[in-house]
């Protein structure tokens, strides 16, 4: 079963997006998504930064999330994150897209 994660960190902008994307090896947004992975959409929120992660299952999810952590060892920089699993019952997506940031 598809599986979202939301994420939410207040105090965090799109340079400290964009220092993670590259520490994790994502800065393109070309690149190929991880294993398992279906979507990632991420953008400014009032207080801060909101990131949500389609997966096909949470086993792709973890092993990801567990890769990434180690990867950014500028955790000082990272500001508390909350984040919720949403299982989902169905997603659609049109495609194929390949999108570019905004500025």
């Amino acid at each position: 079963m598809a599986i979202a994660f939301v994420f939410e960190l207040d105090d965090f902008d799109k340079d400290r997006y964009d220092r993670f994307m590259e520490a994790i090896g994502r800065s393109e947004v070309t690149t190929d998504l991880p294993a398992g992975a279906i979507a990632h959409f991420a953008g400014p929120t009032g207080a801060g930064w909101r990131l949500i992660d389609v997966w096909e299952d949470e086993a792709s999810a973890v092993a990801f999330y567990t890769v990434a952590r180690a990867a950014f060892t500028g955790g000082s920089d990272m500001p508390p994150i909350s984040s919720k699993q949403w299982p989902l019952h169905r997603v659609e997506m049109a495609g194929p897209h390949a999108s570019s940031p905004r500025n």
